[in-house]
């Protein structure tokens, strides 16, 4: 199994910044919502957020800081501890 995590390291910590940077722009480019995809951010949060809500918090997880990502086959983990969320991206 193909796993990679896109996290600081203490010895290659820029190196490593910037692909996963690089990587949560990518995806936050091409990021695509369904329906669906707004009925489970609902479900799980438990909550009825509109659409240019969830969009722009997904916007501000993809591009924050306390972001960590990791790749496991063809799917992205991207967790962000501010939000207490992880987006499961395909």
């Amino acid at each position: 199994m193909n796993d990679k995590v896109y996290q600081a390291s203490p010895i290659k910590q820029s190196i490593d910044k910037e692909q996963r940077l690089a990587t949560l722009s990518t995806i936050k480019k091409s990021v695509c919502y369904t329906e669906l995809v707004y009925q489970r951010v609902n479900k799980k949060l438990n909550d009825k957020l509109s659409i240019s809500d969830i969009e722009r918090m997904v916007s501000e997880i993809l591009t924050d800081s306390a972001t960590t990502l990791k790749q496991k086959g063809k799917n992205y983990y991207i967790t962000n501890s501010n939000y207490f969320v992880q987006l499961v991206i395909n």
